[in-house]
């Protein structure tokens, strides 16, 4: 038996692939202002909590928004908020996201006899 996925096509895979970009479109602003931030403790760690709560809102699988506050576990850290100004979190979160949207699912597989 082959496996063969189904293609979903036609307007709600457009509108689909609108709304990831969008999503990304976020992501990569809330990536941007935290850079800008990065630098200021109390004000980054507001943000941190911005961009979790916004990325909760977004993201379907929301145990990954969770994985945007590893800089809050660490508040004796100062420098460490300062490297995680550079790591982009919210995009690779929201890729990962995308991705995993993207991954076959057991109701879009059938299973095909293949005829030679």
């Amino acid at each position: 038996m082959a496996t063969y996925k189904v293609k979903k096509s036609g307007i709600w895979a457009k509108v689909i692939y609108v709304l990831n970009r969008i999503k990304l479109l976020i992501a990569f602003i809330l990536d941007g202002v935290d850079f800008i931030l990065g630098n200021i403790p109390i004000l980054n760690t507001l943000w941190d909590f911005v961009t979790f709560f916004i990325l909760f809102i977004i993201l379907k699988d929301k145990r990954l928004a969770m994985f945007s506050n590893i800089e809050l576990f660490l508040p004796g850290l100062p420098l460490f908020g300062q490297i995680d100004a550079f790591i982009p979190i919210a995009t690779i979160l929201t890729i990962i996201d995308i991705g995993e949207a993207r991954m076959p699912q057991k109701e879009n597989v059938i299973e095909m006899e293949r005829i030679n």
